[in-house]
């Protein structure tokens, strides 16, 4: 599990180089089933455009802090199913409820949408 000084670590690394509207910690560390090789997956929903060279800059400033490896996702260019992913995990930092109620409802709907594309997809193979 992530501790608070790691998440005020996160958020201030964040809010400094990217002004972000959500962050959020998934995988091994927001279930509390990390190991001592697990890396800290985190994502961001920001206004701003951000390359991923820089993305990959900032992984790597945070994993210096962390002395561990660290994956920095722009949730803007996250796909449906891993978005679904990165909503499993914990909400961190919430600058704007309106942006987290319409990223977590329009990911929902695609994810739905996705599942049902598959099943037509599906029925038509295996009829």
């Amino acid at each position: 599990m992530i501790s608070k000084a790691e998440k005020i670590i996160i958020i201030d690394f964040l809010e400094q180089k990217l002004s972000p509207e959500l962050i959020y910690v998934f995988g091994s560390y927001s279930k509390n089933n990390e190991r001592k090789d697990s890396d800290i997956d985190i994502a961001f929903l920001s206004e701003n455009e951000v390359d991923e060279y820089q993305i990959f800059l900032f992984a790597q400033k945070l994993a210096d802090k962390f002395k561990k490896e660290v994956d920095l996702i722009d949730i803007k260019q996250a796909s449906t199913v891993f978005k679904i992913q990165i909503i499993q995990g914990k909400l961190i930092y919430n600058a704007n409820n309106y942006k987290k109620m319409e990223f977590e409802l329009k990911t929902l709907r695609e994810y739905a949408n996705l599942n049902e594309k598959r099943k037509e997809v599906l029925e038509g193979v295996w009829g």
